[in-house]
């Protein structure tokens, strides 16, 4: 590019090239006048930051996965099942006894049925062996202390064969006999109890009857049986069929 030589220039010539020169200089001062006078008017926009600044630790991090994850916290105790309670659907029990022997003499009768079957239930076993349906005289009534004219004997043997004490409530039996309901008589040597884990228990339930027409006026024999196990109730409708 060849260099312009003032000197030859015209005076017109040196008037233009010195409107040009001061106009290509007056852009060249603008230009950063510009972009100082732009960036003075642009808004900085400020820094988003999390509501929580504190820095999330590992551990921290950790826990949350254990959360999501379904696992227990640290320093959490595990969800305790609750222990059962309460009372439990009655089982019917239906028994068959057979007549072993039948006596009578002096106007009483007896008759003896024997049973002997077991009733399992967790690892108790109830066996009610014998039952026996007696009218007696006013006389051996009042002997063994009682106003009536006749009672039944229910013979039971009892086997814990669980790991837990079991609770029986034999005073809480009450007997129906031809749609008529009778108590426990004081005389039975059965009573609410606690039976220990592989303990074996024997013992009678007997009943009064105020009138009685002779001792095979009685067919069938139903009573409830109820044993605790822990806090749990478990009650047999047990009835004897006497053959």
């Amino acid at each position: 590019m060849k260099k312009i030589d003032f000197k030859r220039l015209s005076p017109q010539q040196k008037l233009i090239a010195f409107c040009i020169l001061s106009a290509v200089t007056g852009i060249l001062v603008l230009i950063p006048l510009f972009y100082q006078v732009n960036s003075a008017l642009t808004p900085v926009e400020k820094p988003i930051y999390p509501t929580n600044q504190k820095p999330t630790t590992s551990s921290q991090q950790t826990k949350e996965t254990e959360t999501s994850t379904g696992k227990t916290k640290p320093g959490t105790s595990k969800e305790v099942i609750p222990e059962q309670s309460g009372e439990l659907e009655p089982i019917n029990v239906i028994l068959s006894a057979q007549e072993d022997k039948s006596e009578e003499n002096n106007g009483e009768s007896i008759k003896t049925y024997i049973i002997d079957k077991p009733i399992e239930k967790e690892g108790l076993v109830t066996t009610i062996t014998s039952a026996a349906v007696a009218k007696l005289t006013k006389e051996s009534m009042t002997a063994i202390g009682q106003k009536g004219e006749g009672l039944i004997d229910i013979s039971f043997d009892l086997v814990n064969n669980t790991s837990e004490d079991i609770k029986i409530h034999p005073e809480d039996i009450m007997f129906r006999i031809d749609q008529k309901d009778y108590p426990l008589a004081d005389t039975s040597d059965l009573k609410n109890t606690t039976l220990k884990k592989g303990e074996k228990l024997s013992g009678t339930l007997v009943t009064v009857l105020p009138t009685l027409k002779n001792s095979e006026a009685v067919k069938e024999i139903s009573f409830t049986w109820k044993t605790t196990i822990k806090k749990v109730v478990q009650i047999y409708d047990v009835l004897i069929v006497l053959r």
